[in-house]
């Protein structure tokens, strides 16, 4: 298995939308396993001769579990089947720290409550930071800036991503609750992909 570099970022400038967009629709095709056999979309089965850089914007373009080809490269014929796509984002978010050492689970509970009625009332976020969020969240306003993929917990990131800008939420992670707004929608930064060739003769 290779490990699609970064690099590859760069290289979305090479390739037009629009010679993109030709090679996806009329000489790429997308095929299915069907045990040793593939399934294959498209109006010919023939492979296509195509740029280095034009496959590797398909290939790093592409969603898991897909295949791209045929295609004659260096020579052969193969189809390539993406495996996994690890995408890296950057996000920004503003949190309410609920400090765990400072109250009791019922407090807590009652004070999420609390924020969750007021905000739908038009009382500021600012307002409830200030309020109750822990002393070094509250300098900065609540505001962490972006951040990247991996730079919080799983739970918090995984939360942050299933929302849009403006949309407020509770989530737990081990710090305790947090009552996080989504100030800015999530940006994918770059990605890694990883792919296997099939060589096909």
């Amino acid at each position: 298995m290779l490990l699609f570099p970064y690099w590859l970022v760069a290289q979305l400038s090479i390739v037009s939308v629009k010679e993109f967009n030709i090679i996806k629709k009329s000489k790429t095709y997308i095929a299915k396993d069907t045990g040793n056999n593939y399934s294959f979309f498209g109006d010919s089965k023939d492979e296509v001769k195509i740029d280095k850089f034009v496959l590797d914007s398909l290939l790093f373009n592409g969603k898991e579990n897909t295949y791209i080809g045929p295609v004659l490269n260096n020579g052969h014929k193969s189809i390539y089947l993406i495996k996994d796509v690890n995408r890296i984002y950057k996000m920004r978010a503003g949190q309410i720290l609920i400090d765990p050492f400072s109250y009791s689970g019922t407090e807590v509970d009652s004070i999420t409550n609390e924020i969750f009625t007021n905000l739908s009332k038009g009382v500021s976020f600012d307002f409830f930071c200030r309020k109750y969020s822990f002393d070094g969240n509250k300098k900065s306003e609540c505001d962490l800036g972006w951040f990247k993929s991996g730079d919080m917990v799983k739970e918090f990131e995984d939360a942050v991503l299933a929302h849009k800008k403006g949309e407020v939420f509770r989530v737990k992670t081990i710090f305790g609750i947090h009552v996080v707004k989504v100030l800015e929608d999530p940006i994918e930064d770059s990605r890694i992909v990883s792919f296997i060739e099939i060589k096909l003769q």
